[in-house]
C-alpha cells in the first residue's frame, strides 16, 4: 500500500470523524435550545401570579378549584400506572391535544388518537423496545405550580415528574428510571376540569438496571 492510499484513507475517516462531530454538536446546541425553552416555559408561569380575588367567596372557589385540578393530575397518574387508559380519557376534554418530546416524538388531537398514544406506550411500547416487557409504573407527579384564569375556566399546570419502572429484560427482573417535565392545560366543565392539552418532555432515562421486586 502506498503513501497516497494511505494518504487518502486517513482523510476519509478524517472527513467521517468531523460529520459525527458536527451532528453531535448539533444535537447538543438542540438539547440546549430545548431545555432552555423549558425553564422559559416554566418561568413564565412563575411570573404570572396568581389572580387576586375580590372577596371570600372567589378565594374559597379558588382553592376549590385547585384541589379539583391537583387530584384531576393525581387520578392521571394512578390510572397509568395501572394502565388504565379509559380513566385517563375520562379526564380528558373532546378537543384534548397531546405533544410529546422524545421518544414517542408527535402530537395527537382528540380522544381517538390520545387513546392510540396512551395504548402505544402502555400496551404495545415494549414491542419497539421502548419499554420493557410487562412494565410495571410509579409515576410521580411533583413541585406542581398553578394559575388559574380570572374567570376560573381555564387553567395551567406545570410539574416535574419521575417514574421508576420495573419489568423484564429476557430472564432478569430489571428497572429504569425517567424524569422530566409535564405542561398541562385544564379547562373547566361544568363543575368538573378536564385535561385540555398535555405537553411531556422527557429529560432522562436510565439504561436497564438489575432490581429485585418485593410488592408492584
Amino acid at each position: 500500500m502506498n503513501n497516497n492510499t494511505v494518504t487518502k484513507r486517513m482523510e476519509k475517516n478524517i472527513k467521517s470523524d468531523l460529520k459525527i462531530f458536527e451532528k453531535v454538536i448539533l444535537m447538543e446546541a438542540r438539547i440546549r435550545e430545548i431545555i432552555s425553552d423549558i425553564w422559559n416555559d416554566f418561568k413564565s408561569l412563575l411570573k404570572y401570579g396568581m389572580e387576586i380575588r375580590p372577596d371570600l367567596q372567589s378565594k374559597v372557589e379558588e382553592l376549590e378549584a385547585r384541589e379539583k385540578i391537583r387530584e384531576v393530575i393525581a387520578i392521571y397518574t394512578y390510572c397509568w400506572n395501572s394502565k388504565d387508559v379509559e380513566g385517563i380519557l375520562r379526564i380528558m376534554t373532546d378537543d384534548c391535544e397531546i405533544i410529546h418530546g422524545y421518544p414517542y416524538k408527535g402530537v395527537w388531537k382528540g380522544k381517538g388518537e390520545a387513546r392510540e398514544f396512551f395504548e402505544g406506550i402502555l400496551k404495545t411500547a415494549h414491542e419497539r423496545g421502548l419499554r420493557l416487557l410487562n412494565q410495571e409504573d410509579k409515576h410521580y407527579v411533583t413541585n406542581v405550580v398553578i394559575r388559574i384564569d380570572k374567570d376560573m375556566r381555564h387553567a395551567k399546570a406545570h410539574a416535574y415528574f419521575l417514574r421508576a419502572s420495573f419489568g423484564w429484560k429476557g430472564n432478569e427482573e430489571m428497572a429504569v428510571i425517567s424524569s422530566g417535565w409535564y405542561f398541562f392545560t385544564i379547562r373547566r366543565e361544568g363543575e368538573e376540569w378536564k385535561i385540555m392539552q398535555m405537553r411531556i418532555e422527557r429529560c432522562f432515562e436510565s439504561e436497564p438496571f438489575k432490581v429485585k421486586q418485593y410488592l408492584l
